[in-house]
């Protein structure tokens, strides 16, 4: 129920604001349309917004103007020309389009967090910030309005990350993916790999020392990085653990 009534005023928004971004730009047009007069704007609107053929026609017949003595009636061959036109100028524009899905994308995000239970709503606010942050840092880095790698956007970019990640290790049920989303995807994306090869490593090694045979294979390095990742992983564990009993 609360999804259908989500999508039904999210999309009700898409459309106010589409019909609201096509007549400004109708608006504008028809402002910037030359050998224009009143009259013709007038019979204009009336046939953009619908009005039925015999209305129409009697609101031509009726709006019948002079012209140095002369009677003339609007030219309906033009009058379609414009229509066409003034349809293709009324289109919204990509910089439109975007700014009515990311309203009507911010209102459903409102409204999906106003749902949530009090205790995890703090979590996905912060969680939904720094997307935001994330999309118009990303934005801006490919409009060149900033530099990618450059003095404090840099961090700027890296608070971003350090919000999500507090975003998704404080929720219980995330707690573990959280820190290893941090570990890996923050600090090493290849460090999820380094795990799998330390594994295999400190395995072959062991069962090697087990017959007696001490082979280094490369096994400092392993020993590094094991060193590095056990008491993250332990610490996992033991949050997870505890978080499942007060659940």
């Amino acid at each position: 129920m609360f999804l259908t009534v989500m999508n039904f005023v999210t999309n009700s928004v898409q459309c106010m604001l589409k019909s609201f971004f096509e007549q400004r730009n109708l608006k504008k047009f028809l402002k910037q349309s030359k050998n224009l007069n009143s009259e013709q704007i007038k019979h204009f609107w009336v046939q953009f917004y619908g009005i039925s053929t015999s209305a129409l026609n009697q609101e031509i017949n009726d709006n019948i103007f002079e012209n140095n003595g002369e009677k003339n009636v609007l030219n309906l061959e033009k009058f379609e020309s414009l229509n066409k036109e003034a349809i293709k100028n009324s289109q919204l524009s990509k910089q439109q389009q975007k700014i009515i899905y990311s309203l009507a994308g911010a209102l459903a995000g409102f409204m999906a967090l106003a749902t949530q239970p009090q205790q995890s709503r703090k979590i996905w606010v912060i969680f939904t910030m720094t997307r935001a942050l994330d999309f118009l840092y990303n934005g801006m880095v490919s409009r060149g309005y900033i530099p990618k790698w450059k003095y404090s956007y840099v961090l700027i970019f890296a608070l971003i990350n350090m919000l999500t990640v507090y975003a998704y290790s404080t929720d219980p049920k995330q707690v573990t993916m959280g820190i290893i989303k941090h570990y890996n995807f923050v600090y090493n994306p290849h460090k999820q790999d380094d795990l799998i090869r330390t594994t295999m490593i400190m395995k072959k090694y062991n069962h090697l020392k087990s017959k007696g045979i001490n082979e280094e294979f490369n096994f400092e390095h392993a020993k590094a990085i094991n060193k590095e990742i056990k008491p993250i992983l332990i610490k996992a564990q033991q949050q997870y653990l505890k978080n499942k009993q007060i659940i």
